[in-house]
């Protein structure tokens, strides 16, 4: 069982600062390969995979977080005290900041994977 404190995001090995969130998530296209053969029924074969990670972070930085879109890293996804990972290139796609007065700034990134993810 994984807990979500467990789970880290690592862009080019730091840590992404004051994490509260983070997701992975992969997926496959698919390719529909009806034909009139087949009747009212659609048949579908997979297609490509991709991937995407979006994190939550606390802001404590801004100009270090703005360059970084638009920039190809290498992501890491792992588990704490563990060697279970996966990582691979992504590209650094959004960055969302936003805070309410007397508040901390909360951020997000979202990472496009580029290639495969292992």
């Amino acid at each position: 069982m994984i807990h979500g404190r467990n789970l880290i995001v690592k862009v080019n090995g730091v840590a992404v600062a004051a994490a509260k969130s983070c997701s992975l998530r992969v997926e496959n296209s698919e390719i529909e390969v009806s034909s009139p053969t087949t009747g009212n029924w659609r048949l579908f074969i997979a297609g490509r995979n991709s991937w995407v990670v979006s994190t939550g972070h606390l802001v404590l930085a801004v100009k270090s977080s703005v360059t970084l879109v638009g920039t190809m890293v290498t992501l890491s996804f792992e588990v704490a005290d563990s060697t279970d990972k996966v990582s691979g290139s992504a590209l650094v796609k959004q960055w969302d900041v936003s805070g309410a007065v007397g508040n901390l700034a909360q951020g997000s990134f979202q990472f496009t994977g580029s290639g495969a993810l292992g």
